[in-house]
């Protein structure tokens, strides 16, 4: 027999299962903010490649549409994709690409600036290591051909490499590490 005295404590949650119940909520609380932020420096460093595949593929379809060479520009910290571009003189290519953008404005058919936090480098057919652009054109001819070439895009959350076909124009290989890791799903 009970006696009045020997009552059950009221039902509750010990100290132990707040305290389990708040590092799990943590837990999934940073693995959806690191998510988030993988997610967005995939972005951040997608978004410029695919523009430059974009022109890429722009320059070789009008030069050959329009029976001339077309070329985009390249430099540490944009791209542009201009009318001309053949090898003919260099020199000329280059005061043509290098001039103010106000002068040559008429040749010029899109641009695109990168961020603060990201560069480009190039490795040119031949090449061994990728190196910052210097006054550096990429050529599509109006036969339909453009030089092999391999594009990084650098991003202080990590890079993506693309290597361009040089009949197609497209990408025929590329990697995207984010943070140190490769990137498979992109």
């Amino acid at each position: 027999m009970r006696t009045m005295s020997q009552k059950r404590s009221p039902a509750g949650f010990t100290l132990i299962e707040i305290v389990v119940s708040f590092v799990l909520i943590v837990l999934i609380i940073g693995v959806g903010v690191l998510s988030l932020t993988t997610e967005s420096a995939r972005k951040q460093i997608t978004k410029p490649a695919s523009e430059l595949k974009k022109y890429a593929r722009r320059g070789l379809q009008m030069a050959i549409n329009n029976r001339r060479s077309f070329a985009i520009e390249l430099t540490p910290d944009s791209f542009a994709l201009r009318e001309g571009g053949g090898v003919t003189n260099l020199e000329e290519d280059f005061d043509r690409f290098s001039g103010d953008k106000d002068e040559d404005s008429a040749g010029m058919l899109g641009s695109y600036q990168l961020d603060d936090l990201m560069r480009l480098e190039v490795r040119r057919w031949g090449e061994k290591y990728f190196r910052k652009p210097e006054a550096d054109t990429w050529v599509f001819e109006p036969s339909g051909i453009c030089e092999p070439i391999h594009i990084k895009l650098i991003h202080q959350k990590g890079f993506i490499e693309m290597e361009f076909n040089p009949l197609t124009a497209k990408v025929q290989d590329q990697s995207l590490v984010i943070g140190g890791k490769p990137d498979r799903d992109f």
